[in-house]
């Protein structure tokens, strides 16, 4: 092998593909492995978004990828992350489960809160939360099924639960006490504030009862 081609094959050794891009990649071709959910999930990106909103989500996650690379904490700012998309799902799920008079109210609080809205959005944070879940494990080591991830998604549920129902009221769809209510939110979302503090300081490999 001459010189030139020792730069070019050293070259092509520094563009491998990134561990994210498998992962990404390996949702969409490995799909019929899934679980059930994640099988779903990825077959309603497929149908419902439209390419360019499919390749959003991908570079959105190559973006936290090299977003990581850099941080000197890594790890808490995926975590962070995977909150955020959880805490979005969470609340898009308790959304798709009002009454259809809810949904209805809730629409006309803007554009976001449309059914096809919510529907896109729900299965866009829960492939990017799969996806960063499994990026984590491969690279950390973090990930389990009784680990901060599951405690973060049974208290975010109940918090959705509880913002679909502040919504609610502010389409005139609620028929409790008001004052009450926004005392309510505000406790809501002091607790998670905390959770969240405790999870992103969590060691890797801690667990948690269920």
């Amino acid at each position: 092998m001459n010189w030139l081609s020792k730069i070019v094959e050293g070259k092509k050794a520094h563009l491998k593909k990134s561990a994210m891009l498998e992962i990404i990649e390996g949702q969409f071709s490995q799909k019929d492995n899934l679980s059930e959910p994640n099988k779903w999930v990825v077959e309603t990106i497929i149908r419902r978004l439209c390419p360019q909103a499919v390749e959003e989500l991908k570079n959105e996650l190559l973006q936290l990828e090299h977003h990581a690379n850099k941080s000197r904490q890594p790890l808490q700012l995926l975590r962070s992350e995977i909150m955020k998309r959880v805490d979005s799902s969470s609340l898009n799920s308790a959304l798709m489960d009002l009454s259809d008079e809810q949904r209805k109210a809730v629409s006309t609080i803007g554009e976001t809160f449309s059914d096809q809205a919510i529907l896109c959005t729900y299965v866009s944070n829960e492939f990017q939360t799969a996806c960063l879940r499994l990026y984590c494990l491969g690279r950390f080591g973090d990930g389990g099924p009784t680990d901060w991830f599951t405690l973060y998604v049974q208290a975010s549920k109940e918090n959705g639960k509880h913002t679909a129902t502040v919504l609610c009221a502010s389409a005139g769809k609620y028929e409790g006490d008001p004052a009450f209510l926004a005392q309510l939110h505000t406790s809501y979302q002091t607790a998670m504030a905390e959770l969240r503090n405790k999870l992103l300081a969590t060691p890797v490999g801690a667990t948690f009862p269920e």
